[in-house]
């Protein structure tokens, strides 16, 4: 797989709205499909340099964000989950396991689609 890099993330969060969801949305079906070799030596899979959504709106204040509004908080529920699975499952070193990581990645994409 080829993965977005964060130059690509920066010019879609720069571009528009739309792009940055859509380069979002990218991001997390990749998080989502992935194979656990994929992911191997992958750090911060989950990290607001690789969410066009934080680069356009400014995490952590988030103003404007769709998912901000989505939600009323810093940042959805949804992604706190993928980011606590992905944390707990360490990249092959935490006691969480690939597929929950899979799943809760699964959910943000959804969640992305849905704006």
């Amino acid at each position: 797989m080829r993965w977005l890099t964060q130059a690509e993330v920066k010019i879609a969060a720069k571009k528009s709205k739309r792009a940055a969801i859509a380069c979002s949305k990218k991001h997390w079906k990749q998080n989502a499909t992935a194979t656990q070799k994929e992911t191997a030596g992958k750090g911060g899979l989950t990290d607001e340099g690789l969410c066009a959504l934080c680069q356009r709106y400014g995490e952590p204040s988030c103003e404007g964000c769709p998912l901000k509004k989505s939600y009323k908080c810093y940042c959805c529920k949804v992604y706190h989950d993928a980011d606590d699975a992905y944390e707990s499952w360490g990249n092959g070193y935490g006691s969480g396991k690939f597929s929950t990581w899979q799943k809760k990645a699964k959910a943000m994409y959804d969640k992305l689609c849905s704006l």
